[in-house]
């Protein structure tokens, strides 16, 4: 399901926001781990599993994959250590104050010592098979701390379903560094609200939405 590239006639079903999340890591089928997603697929596609979702949130951080990886490449990318065969692995949030303090700021995530903006993130993933060429990663990185629009397919990422990485897990670890399982995987569209000194919403037309593609 992650390399799955949206047909340009797939169209957004749902707006999903930080109560969607929380709802949807509680409906998180019981027995579900990291070895028998394909088991449990009917009940996933019940909770909207595979359709093109459209997130409005702050960017709390990107992360190239391909920097300090330990993993020896990552799994749904067949493990390829090529350029340009990683994620860029993006942590959206909904908490404007610390959207705030992260757009003076400018942290960046550190592998193992994951920050409130990590453990509060939904995990939004940007692959190297549909990664638009002007999708770079100093571009999505340059608009850190704001306001985006995160249009693609919703899936749950079972991988992680554990103590040590999902921190809506039961007696997650201190070291969880993720809100949730569920992720926008891949990504089709990105955006960054224009509003001066106004949030985008919804009901925003599609003028006040800069595509990432025109992002300077």
């Amino acid at each position: 399901m992650k390399n799955q590239v949206p047909a340009s006639n797939w169209t957004s079903t749902d707006l999903l926001d930080g109560n969607s999340f929380k709802s949807l890591e509680g409906q998180v089928p019981k027995g579900l781990n990291d070895a028998n997603h394909a088991n449990l697929a009917p009940t996933l596609a019940d909770l909207h599993e595979g359709n093109v979702v459209t997130v409005i949130a702050y960017l709390y951080f990107v992360e190239d994959t391909s920097k300090g990886a330990v993993n020896g490449g990552e799994t749904t990318n067949c493990r390829l250590r090529l350029p340009n065969s990683f994620d860029y692995h993006i942590g959206m949030g909904f908490d404007s104050a610390l959207a705030k303090q992260i757009l003076k700021t400018k942290p960046q995530p550190i592998r193992g010592k994951p920050l409130k903006m990590d453990k509060t993130s939904v995990v939004a993933e940007m692959t190297p098979h549909t990664r638009a060429p002007k999708w770079t990663f100093a571009r999505v990185n340059s608009l850190q701390g704001q306001q985006v629009k995160v249009v693609g397919q919703l899936m749950i990422d079972n991988l992680h379903l554990n103590v040590n990485d999902d921190c809506g897990f039961p007696n997650a670890g201190k070291k969880c560094w993720r809100a949730t399982v569920w992720e926008v995987h891949p990504v089709s569209q990105f955006f960054v609200c224009n509003l001066k000194n106004k949030l985008c919403d919804q009901s925003s037309p599609d003028t006040a939405w800069t595509s990432l593609d025109n992002v300077p």
